[in-house]
C-alpha cells in the first residue's frame, strides 16, 4: 500500500504515522 495515497487522505495522521515509524 502507498503511504503518501494514505496522507492525502490522513494529512495530519500521516505526520504522527511517520513520527511514530521514526520513533520506532
Amino acid at each position: 500500500m502507498s503511504l503518501g495515497v494514505i496522507c492525502i487522505f490522513y494529512s495530519e495522521s500521516c505526520i504522527n504515522i511517520l513520527t511514530t515509524k521514526s520513533n520506532y
